[in-house]
């Protein structure tokens, strides 16, 4: 076989090919791991409910709106919503002749979003979450740059220009699983002494400022008594900061879990959903690992 195709493709080809089937063989092996490992996670977890969910690894389902006093809405289309992401991308030709998509912009929210079921609420910080959005759009238009807001309508077939927005739904439900914390209005175990070393840090990033603030004798720099000055209004503005936050409620937020636990976000979907969804793209990265990795016992097979 190597005698036949000797004329047309040379050793270091053949083993640039070698090379990148064993990569995509791994990448999609990889994948199907990970996407079994999720829909494993979804259906061993039990649902919570938010007044009673225990601090750590947590699975809940319940309904989903923007922050309080907050509006969000989808960078393309204006459209309101709880979570968005969207991307805009160019497509060219290149020298072979073959078509490729270039991305020009692209962007996620990352404003947290409302839960709320059973009697309870909470906060969810998208950031870091493998989201499956309940809402897909894609058009195509002529401008790299076009006014918004957009209309998905104003579809140009032969547009050069490809435009993606993935978005949540206010007032639909939302899986979510990922490790719950509990904060207050300070920082967690942010202690006086260490506040107060931080604002000083702080203020000594702007030596004008701290000069013009606490230079009393007006000599240009800051000698040991203008210090201590300085550090006794910084014990001052950090106590009255810890007064106020000390009043602040209690916050529970769902987060990206430090652990390497997934974190996942399903928009309009339940339990069985979630899990139906990531077993399906299991199975869809194991098929394709199968393939790139029947081409690479082929080529293997091909080496003189």
């Amino acid at each position: 076989m190597w005698h036949e195709l000797n004329g047309y493709v040379t050793l270091g080809m053949l083993y640039f090919c070698m090379a990148l089937c064993a990569l995509m063989t791994y990448v999609f092996l990889r994948g199907w791991y990970n996407s079994l490992k999720c829909a494993r996670r979804i259906e061993d977890i039990p649902t919570s409910r938010i007044p009673s969910a225990a601090q750590g690894y947590v699975e809940l389902i319940g309904r989903q709106y923007a922050p309080p006093d907050q509006t969000v809405e989808a960078p393309l289309t204006g459209t309101p919503c709880t979570w968005w992401r969207y991307r805009i991308q160019v497509q060219k030709r290149g020298l072979d002749g073959k078509k490729s998509l270039t991305t020009l912009e692209e962007g996620t929210s990352s404003t947290p979003i409302l839960l709320k079921n059973r009697g309870g609420e909470l906060l969810v910080d998208p950031d870091g979450a493998e989201v499956t959005p309940s809402i897909t759009h894609r058009w195509r238009g002529r401008l790299a740059s076009p006014p918004r807001p957009m209309d998905v309508r104003d579809h140009v077939r032969n547009g050069r220009y490809l435009y993606t927005e993935e978005r949540m739904r206010v007032g639909e439900k939302l899986y979510v699983a990922g490790e719950l914390q509990t904060f207050s209005g300070h920082r967690q175990g942010e202690t006086f002494e260490r506040a107060v070393a931080d604002l000083l840090a702080q203020w000594k990033q702007d030596q004008g400022r701290l000069v013009e603030r606490f230079d009393t004798d007006q000599d240009g720099r800051i000698d040991m008594a203008e210090w201590e000055a300085a550090r006794e209004a910084a014990r001052t503005e950090v106590a009255a900061r810890m007064r106020r936050s000390e009043a602040e409620p209690e916050v529970d937020v769902v987060r990206k879990p430090e652990n390497g636990e997934p974190f996942m976000l399903g928009g309009g979907g339940s339990q069985i959903d979630m899990a139906r969804i990531y077993r399906s793209k299991a199975a869809d990265a194991l098929m394709v690992s199968i393939v790139f990795g029947a081409m690479l016992i082929y080529l293997i097979h091909l080496i003189p």
